[in-house]
């Protein structure tokens, strides 16, 4: 579980199967429908939940490696690039996640 300290919440996440019906559930960053970055994804690493499947370990080594070579970069940036890209870095691994939408 990682959650920001400004994130707050106004119901149990976990009642929610948004959140824990998929091993990998990240808040949305899109607002009124339309993403805001030029990736079909556009998340906000402020709340993820990840279950420890081999995916999710896979994506976050993924983003540790994008940290690390882009240092003037921030998480949220390493994330969205991550899942972007998975199916053509990872091409027989199948990342399943939920894209929360925060307005919910």
């Amino acid at each position: 579980l990682l959650s920001d300290a400004d994130v707050v919440w106004l119901c149990d996440p976990f009642d929610r199967e948004e959140v824990t019906g998929s091993p990998f559930a990240i808040m949305s960053d899109a607002h009124f429908g339309y993403a805001m970055g030029p990736t079909p994804y556009f998340v906000n690493s402020g709340f993820a939940y990840m279950k420890p499947t081999e995916e999710t370990r896979l994506l976050l080594r993924e983003i540790v490696r994008l940290l690390e070579s882009r240092p003037d970069k921030m998480d949220q940036d390493a994330y969205n690039t991550a899942i972007s890209n998975w199916d053509r870095r990872f091409p027989s691994e199948a990342l399943v996640m939920t894209i929360m939408d925060p307005a919910k």
